[in-house]
């Protein structure tokens, strides 16, 4: 499978791993539920 990744640019292979658009929400909302419980944000 790795190997077929190098045929594609970043953000299609992404779209199409993921079924989405490429967002930075996923990232954010992770950053924020991980850091927010350790740092009480």
């Amino acid at each position: 499978m790795q190997r077929h990744g190098g045929l594609k640019r970043p953000r299609p292979l992404i779209e199409e791993a993921t079924g989405a658009d490429v967002s930075p929400e996923p990232l954010l909302s992770y950053l924020e539920a991980k850091f927010g419980q350790i740092y009480g944000l």
